[in-house]
């Protein structure tokens, strides 16, 4: 079976739905698009890039009209864009991937988080000093479904040449109840996405992350179009991807102006502002770029993600190589054709 959840926030965030909207056709120079991105849940903090680009200004600069649509999953905001409910879906690679592989004709032009959305944790003071010394451990997970177990099996098997048997994964939940089970060490490790690491911290829990300089790094919250779509409207690709990487270059500087900004569309999420901060910084950390990017927002690693393809193919999730030429990245120079100075 597929596993297309990638994350889940219930319990962790309570989190407002908001409206759907209109799609449209690109027009010419000087005409408004109207762009609907299907989102894969409903949060601002997680997908703050869009909320500030349209509270800042910065798509009506690009004359892009953007509205979200948040849905439930990646699969559900790729099959919008698919059925023309939307023009932009942010997705994962995983499913991205596919519904490419399934025939659909969709590329992404640009790319948000540059880091896992997953990673294996261990409190600060333990042994446990890399993934080789995870043989013979017990690794926490939130749920036997979530995204979190494919990432730590890929990183074990990859960094450590580690198979399920060589190690144990033992369901603890997410957030607090993860913090529990790491604190009375019922697990030495942990699978965990960034909201649990928020949580974590937030508790008090001292972390250190597990690593390894062989295993490519991961990456998420693809922006997914139709292919005619993006050839029919290039001037609004760029235009939206450009305001993209100008509101994610703001944010990383004014954290405290981006929770105001989520307040405003999802009250709930920031009603604890220093949770909502906290998570913040866990998000913008998964916006820092790999050198290869060479400073350019919206890059997508094609190299890195080969290794991601064979690891799918392995596990059953991918038949067939897809060609990573639907990582496309001929609009960077665009996307970041600004100046800092001017935001």
């Amino acid at each position: 079976m597929r596993l297309t959840r990638v994350l889940t926030l219930a319990g962790a965030l309570v989190l407002l739905s908001f409206v759907s909207a209109c799609g449209g056709n690109g027009g010419e120079a000087g005409e408004t698009t109207s762009i609907t991105a299907a989102s894969p849940f409903p949060s601002c903090l997680a997908f703050f890039p869009v909320y500030v680009a349209d509270e800042r200004g910065y798509f009506a600069d690009e004359n892009v009209d953007v509205t979200v649509q948040p849905l439930d999953g990646s699969g559900a905001a790729l099959q919008a864009v698919l059925a023309d409910r939307a023009q932009v879906a942010m997705a994962s690679p995983q499913p991205f991937m596919q519904s490419v592989e399934d025939g659909s004709e969709l590329q992404t032009f640009y790319t948000v988080y540059q880091g896992d959305i997953f990673s294996v944790v261990v409190p600060e003071d333990s042994d446990v000093q890399s993934v080789d010394d995870l043989a013979g451990a017990t690794v926490g997970i939130g749920s036997p479904d979530g995204g979190e177990v494919a990432y730590v099996k890929s990183l074990l098997s990859e960094a450590a040449g580690l198979d399920e048997g060589d190690y144990e994964l033992l369901t603890v939940g997410d957030g607090g109840s993860a913090a529990v089970a790491l604190e009375r060490g019922d697990v030495d490790a942990y699978g965990a996405a960034f909201i649990d690491i928020a949580i974590m911290r937030q508790r008090g829990l001292e972390l250190r992350a597990l690593s390894d300089p062989d295993y490519p790094s991961g990456i998420d919250t693809l922006q997914v179009a139709k292919d005619e779509w993006v050839d029919d409207n290039e001037d609004a690709v760029r235009g939206y991807g450009r305001a993209l990487a100008r509101a994610t270059t703001w944010a990383v500087d004014n954290r405290e102006e981006t929770v105001d900004i989520c307040s405003q569309s999802f009250p709930d999420e920031t009603s604890d502002r220093e949770f909502a901060l906290a998570l913040l910084d866990e998000v913008i950390t998964l916006t820092e770029l790999p050198d290869e990017a060479d400073g350019r927002l919206g890059y997508s690693p094609v190299d890195s993600l080969e290794p991601f393809r064979d690891f799918l193919i392995e596990q059953g999730e991918l038949e067939s190589e897809v060609d990573l030429g639907v990582f496309n990245n001929d609009f960077l120079d665009d996307f970041n054709d600004f100046d800092p100075a001017d935001l």
